[in-house]
């Protein structure tokens, strides 16, 4: 059984493909120095002249209606080379060897991140599950469910957060799911809200497998730079 990662990069304008660019960048350069799985790219042709094409394995060339919104992960599983993908947002930084997420999925559907309580909806009795990193095993159930996924988007508009429909629809499917734990999938802004201490910080950080921000606010990156390993972590994913 095959398996392996994917990211979806598309833009609409220039400024959204140069950032995401250096975001998947970033990502693919970080994934493959720690995990050893092949990796694929799905995105417009607008991205084929970077340079970061040449770090994964197979790029698959896709025009989609949601170019350019964050809608346009629903094409990674169906358009999938792997019977079992790891789906990535561009803006994640897996900061060690994730690639034991596959056995969450062995005898399941989908393995990913509960959200936490900051990200929570108002609206009793729905789980909000983060999709930026998830591990999926390719069936008709799973297919299913990210069809339903792409329909409902469009339907409601390609601007409305799809995380919020990806978990309703979730909750009303019968997949088996398994829930990562907040390190695989951790958001460095969360921090942000609390009074954290130096070694609250020396507790939490060593334990993060995937980093999930995009590093634009200043006060964040202040916070990934107190990780203890962050001057390899910076080497590793480039300059850029």
């Amino acid at each position: 059984m095959s398996l392996g990662a994917v990211y979806v990069a598309t833009n609409n304008n220039q400024k959204t493909l140069k950032q995401t660019a250096i975001e998947v960048n970033r990502s693919v350069r970080l994934l493959k120095r720690y995990s050893s799985i092949p990796i694929t790219l799905i995105c417009n042709k607008s991205f084929l002249r970077f340079k970061m094409i040449k770090l994964f394995d197979k790029v698959i060339t896709h025009s989609s209606d949601f170019d350019g919104y964050m809608g346009a992960k629903i094409y990674a599983l169906p358009l999938s080379p792997y019977d079992n993908t790891l789906i990535l947002d561009n803006d994640t930084l897996p900061i060690c060897n994730i690639s034991q997420g596959f056995n969450f999925i062995k005898h399941r559907d989908i393995a990913l991140s509960v959200a936490p309580r900051q990200e929570l909806r108002n609206k009793p009795g729905i789980t909000n599950y983060q999709n930026g990193v998830m591990f999926v095993n390719k069936n008709k159930r799973t297919l299913s469910m990210f069809e339903k996924w792409s329909q409902q988007v469009l339907k409601n508009g390609k601007d409305h957060p799809t995380r919020f429909i990806f978990s309703d629809l979730l909750e009303q499917s019968d997949l088996s799911i398994y829930a990562l734990s907040y390190y695989w999938n951790f958001r460095i802004d969360l921090l942000l809200d609390y009074n954290i201490s130096a070694s609250e910080y020396s507790r939490v950080l060593p334990n993060i497998r995937v980093f999930h921000t995009h590093l634009k606010r200043k006060v964040a990156l202040n916070i990934f730079k107190k990780h203890p390993q962050y001057n390899n972590i910076q080497t590793n994913m480039g300059s850029n």
